[in-house]
């Protein structure tokens, strides 16, 4: 049932965007802008528009980007973990059997 879902939005919005594209050539406007008259125009800058601020927001990223560890050392939460608590420890299956629920397979 949920894969039809996807298919009820995208067919009418389809088939809409079709219907609009057709009659922006059927339909007689009065442009008040130089190249508004042009089939299309609307779509055409609406497409560039979201282009140019994708491509924007990609480059103010990389223009006001921090490091992961920028507010650490003044962090109200941050903490200093000693090393001897860091050890690694083996893990055996009893330990994995008994963290999931204490039954052994």
């Amino acid at each position: 049932m949920a894969g039809n879902i996807p298919n009820k939005v995208i067919k009418p919005l389809a088939i809409t965007c079709v219907v609009l594209f057709v009659l922006d050539f059927l339909i007689d406007r009065h442009p008040h802008v130089p190249g508004e008259g042009f089939p299309a125009f609307y779509a055409i800058c609406g497409f560039l528009a979201f282009t140019l601020i994708v491509l924007g927001a990609k480059q103010l990223r990389r223009l006001i980007k921090q490091p992961e560890d920028w507010y650490a050392p003044h962090a109200v939460d941050a903490e200093v973990y000693p090393e001897s608590g860091l050890e690694k420890l083996e893990v055996t299956e009893a330990n994995k059997a008994s963290s999931i629920g204490g039954r052994t397979p």
